[in-house]
């Protein structure tokens, strides 16, 4: 690290820079998330997983690009194999065969790793009508997505199969970084919508998946009491109403949404900048004549290379001008999304201190992209533009994102998913009246499973109520005027013994 160029010899850019292609490595860890509906606890399971495996896989980047730095001058490292070589370097030829087969057990099991998560995110994405729904079917003697595996495979070798190492790399960091942003942005934008565009179908209370019920997705929070009410997602915090006087009388929600988009728009004008249009800020704009001959006669390296800065001319001064602009427009769109308040749906897993986290993670995202080979750039647009074609002609049209879905129908097939969500629905509707909500493992189980029998059947229950009503009423209306009247007898009886009598049949008391 004393020879030539020293530690990070091309400086942070360089640092960022392959920081941006070495992104890849974390691609995998959205695997942890996809699996997060097979938990039992994901509050608890999912942090803790993430955050161990990224900790070991980063402190082992960080230990193998050390060793190998110390091993081999960056300069003589082979691009194409470098630990191997590196070993071989240094007359130690028995590592570089176990290092070569380490690295092809790596490498299968990154592909397994991405293989286990593909398929899944597209049987996701085909529950809810964004793909083609045969990409859904299940097997019935695996319990699997066959066709579903079977293309994404296929699909895989193929890619790996037309392009080199190096494109795949910056292919998977670029793809990965801008999922990692959509991501990002979306959880600030639905954690700030109201609960009644959230879409999320309460089925029962807790969240934790601590039973063997699949977890309910979310959780409301009591209603408030008229006239103490809580903003809801997306509105103005009581304190910061004169917000409103800036940005006008906007629909819940919209506010944050263009806040967000700002936001990432400005990160991308701002991060091309520093790229692109900025130098070292001039000397002569900070140092004064007696200053530079200090530096020149103490640190005559320094002073030299000030000079070449000089010479060069460093950054103009339009592109500070404009890297504060960029800089105030950040804090503002982050200002407004502060001051709006989140909806209060607990989630089984959510992100913690949110905006700071997702918009933090957006900004280094794009940072880490604009780093990137522009030809990178140019075959993702080819790919976004397929990915658009897609679901412009196809998802746009068969999304079921409007349906009231839990966690629990997203597991069924789309025929019986779509059942048990319009009997959830149907049954949510006429709950309204009673406080107390089902979560006994058998009703669950039954609901979902007999679903269409019970809507079948709800027309015939209804006629007969309707029967026994008028029944019971013509009943009573042709009783005798003296079996009526000693019903005022009654009047007096201990009612104590009557409730508990109730309570002791029922414990809710009905």
């Amino acid at each position: 690290w004393q020879g030539t160029g020293g530690f990070a010899p091309y400086g942070m850019t360089g640092v960022v820079a392959g920081a941006a292609t070495c992104f890849y490595a974390f691609v995998g860890f959205d695997s942890i998330a996809t699996a997060s509906e097979e938990a039992r606890d994901p509050t608890r399971s999912i942090p803790i997983a993430t955050l161990v495996s990224m900790g070991v896989v980063t402190i082992a980047y960080v230990l193998v690009g050390a060793t190998l730095t110390l091993m081999v001058p960056y300069n003589e490292i082979h691009i194409a194999s470098a630990l191997p070589d590196a070993f071989a370097a240094n007359h130690v030829y028995w590592a570089k065969y176990v290092v070569s087969i380490g690295a092809l057990c790596g490498m299968t099991t990154t592909l397994f790793g991405c293989l286990f998560s593909l398929p899944r995110c597209a049987y996701a994405m085909a529950c809810d009508g964004l793909l083609f729904s045969w990409l859904a079917k299940v097997s019935e003697k695996t319990k699997l997505p066959i066709l579903n595996m079977m293309i994404s495979g296929l699909m895989s070798a193929f890619i790996a199969l037309i392009f080199d190492i190096e494109k795949l790399v910056e292919f998977m960091s670029i793809g990965t970084l801008m999922a990692y942003t959509i991501v990002s942005a979306s959880v600030i934008i639905l954690r700030y919508q109201p609960q009644h565009k959230c879409h999320i179908k309460i089925a029962g209370e807790g969240g934790t998946g601590s039973s063997e019920v699949p977890p309910t997705p979310a959780t409301p929070y009591p209603p408030e009491e008229e006239g103490n009410r809580q903003p809801d997602g997306g509105e103005l915090k009581s304190r910061y109403d004169w917000v409103s006087l800036v940005v006008g009388k906007q629909e819940a929600g919209r506010v944050v949404c263009w806040s967000v988009v700002v936001f990432t728009m400005v990160s991308a004008a701002l991060c091309l900048l520093v790229q692109y249009g900025m130098g070292d800020v001039r000397p002569n704009q900070l140092l004064h004549d007696d200053q530079l001959q200090e530096m020149r006669q103490m640190y005559p390296a320094l002073y030299e290379n000030v000079m070449r800065k000089m010479d060069d001319g460093g950054t103009q001064d339009w592109a500070i001008v404009l890297a504060v602009f960029f800089s105030a427009l950040l804090i503002a769109a982050t200002g407004l999304i502060c001051v709006h308040s989140q909806n209060r749906i607990k989630l089984s897993f959510s992100v913690p201190f949110v905006p700071l986290v997702p918009l933090a993670s957006i900004f280094c995202n794009i940072a880490f992209m604009v780093h990137l080979n522009p030809m990178t750039w140019v075959r993702f647009a080819v790919w976004m533009t397929i990915g658009l074609l897609v679901y412009f002609c196809y998802g746009i049209h068969h999304s079921r994102e409007s349906e009231p879905l839990s966690s629990y129908t997203t597991l069924l097939p789309p025929g019986e998913a779509a059942a048990s969500s319009s009997t959830t629905a149907a049954g949510g509707e006429g709950a309204g009246s009673d406080e107390t909500e089902t979560t006994d493992p058998d009703t669950i189980t039954t609901t979902a499973t007999t679903s269409a029998a019970a809507s079948s059947t709800s027309t015939v229950v209804s006629a007969m109520q309707s029967t026994l009503s008028q029944v019971t009423s013509k009943m009573v209306a042709s009783l005798p005027a003296t079996l009526k009247g000693k019903g005022a007898g009654y009047g007096g009886l201990d009612e104590t013994s009557d409730k508990t009598a109730l309570t002791d049949t029922d414990p809710q008391g009905r």
